[in-house]
């Protein structure tokens, strides 16, 4: 009689390798993320530059404060200088400006005008205008007296109708708004006291003139009658 023989016996399965796996760690071995690589890796900011051509804005660089629609604008503030005005003693003469006027603070000098060696003073030295600023205004004022002083011309200033003097200073005023510095328009004054001097002058000349004539008539008059 042969002897029995047993069967092989299989090998138990053990507890830990009988037990099943866990779903997230079945879930993780089925399904790895893909790696990242340095090609796609990429920032925002740069992907933005790639895509549009134009520089990432504040709001996409990551750590940047980023504006709101509803956070208000700070109101924009509008600087504005005063108006400057030039000085008269850069602009004596000027018709645009005539309107302007001075403040009337220097005072007549003591004596009158044209004696400087005579206890008095030459306007033009006093005033320290240019010479074709004083020439114009020279100019202007035996214009202006001829004008509203005709017939008149060889009475004195004192003479004169005041209303007719107040035509003249104004328009010189008009048109030297420097002269409105003077105290009492006493250099406006002196300007038409120069400018009737000045006319009484040549009625004078012209009628020494006149008279010579007259004389020399009247001589050859004389001589022919012999």
């Amino acid at each position: 009689m042969s002897p029995l023989t047993t069967p092989p016996s299989s090998p138990s399965p053990s507890p830990a390798s009988s037990a099943p796996l866990p779903a997230s760690a079945s879930a993780g071995s089925a399904a790895a993320p893909p790696p990242i690589s340095d090609s796609t890796a990429t920032s925002p900011s740069s992907s933005n530059v790639q895509a549009s051509g134009s520089p990432a804005q504040p709001s996409d660089i990551p750590g940047a404060s980023r504006v709101t629609r509803s956070q208000k604008q700070f109101p924009k503030v509008k600087v504005q200088f005063p108006h400057q005005t030039r000085s008269t003693a850069g602009n004596v003469a000027s018709g645009s400006t005539g309107t302007r006027k001075a403040t009337a603070s220097m005072p007549k000098p003591d004596g009158e005008n044209g004696r400087p060696n005579r206890g008095g003073y030459a306007l033009k030295q006093v005033l320290g205008w240019e010479e074709k600023d004083y020439k114009a205004a020279q100019k202007l004022v035996r214009k202006l007296v001829d004008t509203n002083l005709a017939g008149r011309v060889h009475l004195p200033f004192t003479s004169q109708p005041r209303e007719k003097l107040d035509i003249v200073r104004t328009k010189m005023l008009e048109q030297f708004p420097a002269l409105g510095s003077y105290r009492g328009q006493w250099a406006t004054d002196d300007f038409i006291k120069s400018a009737l001097k000045y006319r009484q002058t040549r009625v004078k000349k012209n009628r020494l003139i006149v008279q010579a004539a007259q004389g020399q008539a009247v001589a050859g008059l004389q001589q022919g009658s012999l």
